[in-house]
């Protein structure tokens, strides 16, 4: 075989090999890389958006037609004591409105727990590559404050800015040393 043919021979199977390596990452990007569908926690968030005594807090952007509720996916899947093998973790983000900013301790507390109870033991993505867990709720209020930002875990003990609901609302200790809370 003279070296021209062998070129030849070398060319055509360099460029078999480099259309069988171009396939085969085409059907992974097509089998695997599923696109990120948010629409996996609408459910969660209608479920909030029907509760009065939560959306009275919220945000309504008129442009929008909607209350400021958002759900974001960590960028990998992390392990987490609340299940098995690594998932993608998702924090619930809620921009607040005045009517939050000035309510009690003790309202502002119960307003976050009551989210984080819609999102507790709830498996998000089930079936889908995107699948995980809610595990925290992130609350911000751009409008009154854009550095105010609170959180709350949504397993374990509930601690919001990592204090208890007692901690969270504790004013003072009246004359008789009991604790007076908001």
């Amino acid at each position: 075989m003279t070296p021209q043919k062998e070129r030849g021979s070398l060319v055509k199977y360099k460029t078999k090999f480099v259309c069988l390596i171009m396939l085969i990452v085409a059907f992974i990007l097509t089998a695997c890389g599923a696109e990120y569908d948010s629409s996996i926690h609408d459910a969660k968030i209608a479920e909030i958006n029907n509760n009065s005594d939560l959306t009275k807090y919220i945000n309504y952007y008129e442009a929008l037609g909607k209350n400021d509720i958002m759900i974001i996916k960590s960028e990998d899947k992390e392990e987490s004591e609340f299940t098995d093998g690594k998932v993608y973790q998702y924090t619930v983000l809620i921009d607040v409105n005045s009517n939050f900013m000035t309510a009690s301790r003790s309202n502002q507390f119960d307003f976050v727990s009551k989210v984080a109870d819609i999102f507790e033991d709830t498996v998000a993505g089930e079936g889908t590559s995107f699948v995980g867990i809610y595990d925290k709720v992130l609350i911000t209020s751009r409008d009154n404050d854009p550095e105010y930002m609170k959180v709350m875990n949504i397993h374990g003990v509930r601690k919001l800015d990592r204090k208890t609901r007692d901690e969270y609302t504790f004013v003072y200790y009246d004359s008789k040393g009991n604790p007076v809370y908001d």
